[in-house]
């Protein structure tokens, strides 16, 4: 799971695709944070981001590959699909100074952040 721009980012639920008959594309928004650049920008929970400045995003890997590529306080345009698979367009202006990227994963029962996404460690 990643904290990006004061949204919660995770790969698509199995369940989601079951229950609404849509593909996992994308990564999931589960969460965001009010006050965040995500939620100053119109992004909220439950869409799944599909590209962001026109390069598709399959995996939550792409997404970090992306995300990593993009200096402090630029706009990032990125293609959302909502559950009736509705496209949208966002312009997030991120702010890594109060809402820096973090990478959230579980080590045995316990949940741990780490500012890099780099860090590799089993999840």
């Amino acid at each position: 799971m990643l904290l990006w721009a004061g949204a919660l980012i995770q790969a698509p639920h199995r369940e989601l695709a079951l229950q609404r008959g849509i593909e996992p594309l994308g990564v999931y928004v589960s969460y965001v944070f009010h006050g965040s650049p995500a939620n100053r920008s119109g992004l909220h929970a439950m869409l799944r981001i599909v590209e962001i400045n026109g390069e598709k995003i399959e995996t939550i890997d792409v997404f970090k590959k992306q995300i990593e590529k993009y200096k402090n306080n630029k706009f990032i345009q990125i293609k959302v699909l909502d559950l009736l698979d509705r496209e949208s367009l966002i312009s997030v202006k991120q702010n890594k100074y109060y809402w820096p990227d973090r990478r959230i994963y579980r080590v045995n029962d316990e949940w741990r952040s780490s500012d890099s996404y780099i860090e590799s460690t089993e999840q």
